[in-house]
């Protein structure tokens, strides 16, 4: 594998990926200064890789598993514990996939151990549970996400972890209310070497109600509010408390047309510095105090083989001016 060398080449707003947040007030675009843009009219760059000439020897494992486990067909059985079985659905899935230095002829296949060695480590451990999975009737979902990523980089070895427990319900009512509500516990661990200020170790909790009326055919409004607690537990000890609500809706027709919208209403109450890449991690690119986006997407299948969309979105805080972006695309089908 190569030791990768990589830099950001600016591009017109809404084509790139990544915006430049001058962290130390230098005007010099330091790599680790990039962040993943969550607004199109501040995604101004995109990351190049670099040819480059010098290579390390490797061992590369993967591993890739799915179980599901099924047991709808007991609904009918004889046995009371087979027909309450039949509720309950389960889907795990593992992947693994990790680069280790070679050094000499010694074979390494332990896919599970972690090594001084490790050059680059992928790996995603998923189980989700369900009862009354997609009915809408009292239905109840579990899901445990583990995801660890590692690379060397030209600017050192970057390692990030991130494990989670959500809990969803939903609930139809006489065919036109839909009741949804979700819980998140995280924890997110980010470790950067030789950047102090890009580690960190966050804590969150969230918790989103929601309720929803179905039209006839595909139209529907909600309305939801989410609570969400977050706090890095190490040096800067930066903390967040964020109350959102959400207003959407989704108006489709027969004739392959489509229009949905949200508009977004956030409190935000933050402790640190809001200048630096654990805040801009925590507020996810907002802003503290009163914040507001919106969102406005039209799709209109023209023909068999072309389809047109509309993009429009904004977003007001307290100390910038509102900002409006959009898009237009056409689409060919061949």
């Amino acid at each position: 594998m190569p030791l990768q060398d990589f830099t950001y080449i600016k591009v017109e707003p809404g084509r790139g990926l990544y915006t430049w947040n001058d962290y130390n007030n230098d005007d010099i675009q330091d790599l680790l200064e990039f962040e993943l843009s969550p607004f199109p009219d501040q995604a101004t760059f995109i990351r190049i890789l670099l040819p480059r000439q010098v290579f390390l020897k490797t061992y590369q494992n993967k591993l890739s598993q799915q179980l599901n486990l099924n047991f709808i067909n007991w609904n009918k059985a004889e046995q009371a514990w087979k027909r309450f079985a039949s509720h309950f659905y389960n889907q795990t899935s593992l992947v693994i996939d990790r680069s280790v230095l070679r050094e000499g002829n010694d074979l390494n296949f332990n896919i599970f151990k972690n090594s001084p060695d490790d050059l680059g480590l992928n790996a995603n451990l998923r189980n989700s549970l369900f009862f009354n999975r997609g009915k809408q009737y009292y239905t109840n979902n579990y899901t445990f996400l583990n995801t660890s990523a590692n690379n060397v980089l030209i600017t050192g070895n970057q390692s990030n972890e991130t494990t989670s427990h959500s809990f969803n319900f939903w609930h139809k009512i006489k065919e036109s209310w839909l009741l949804d509500s979700q819980y998140i516990l995280s924890n997110q661990k980010s470790d950067v070497e030789n950047t102090p200020d890009r580690n960190f170790t966050i804590k969150g909790n969230e918790f989103t109600p929601k309720i929803s009326y179905l039209f006839s055919g595909q139209s529907s409004v909600s309305i939801s509010y989410t609570f969400l607690n977050k706090e890095n537990t190490l040096a800067g000890a930066e903390k967040l408390n964020q109350q959102k609500l959400t207003a959407a809706f989704r108006l489709g027709n027969q004739q392959n047309a489509t229009i949905t919208g949200a508009f977004d209403w956030f409190e935000n109450e933050f402790e640190g510095n809001s200048f630096s890449p654990i805040a801009y991690q925590l507020l996810n690119g907002l802003q503290p105090g009163t914040n507001f986006t919106w969102n406005l997407l039209a799709q209109k299948k023209i023909t068999k083989f072309l389809e047109v969309n509309l993009n429009c979105s904004g977003r007001k805080t307290e100390i910038s001016k509102t900002i409006h972006s959009g898009s237009v695309q056409l689409r060919a089908f061949f």
